[in-house]
């Protein structure tokens, strides 16, 4: 794998599909919506941490259960012949962590 390209396409044509090599392609909108739910998580664990350490411990806590596995991009990206569809996403994300 060298990359992602963000496009605001849906599509492309066939030559350029053949012209990937090892790039994969994502909508602006997958990628956006994907980028807001971890920023939701993110924002949550803000709203409910506190000063103390057993505060911030139990906010983390609570948001981490929500959040994908650390590699869950790359496992969107493997998995993806040409596009990087939010259900690859979707999928990723819902992967056990180790």
């Amino acid at each position: 794998m060298k990359g992602l390209l963000v496009t605001p396409h849906t599509s492309v044509d066939d030559e350029a599909i053949s012209r990937l090599d090892r790039v994969r392609l994502i909508t602006v909108d997958a990628l956006v919506e994907t980028v807001d739910e971890l920023l939701d998580l993110l924002r949550e664990y803000r709203r409910h941490r506190e000063h103390d350490a057993a505060a911030r411990e139990a906010a983390g806590d609570a948001v981490a259960a929500d959040l994908p596995p650390l590699d869950w991009l790359w496992l969107a990206l493997e998995a993806a012949e040409d596009w990087v569809t939010e259900e690859l996403l979707d999928t990723a994300w819902e992967v056990p962590k180790v």
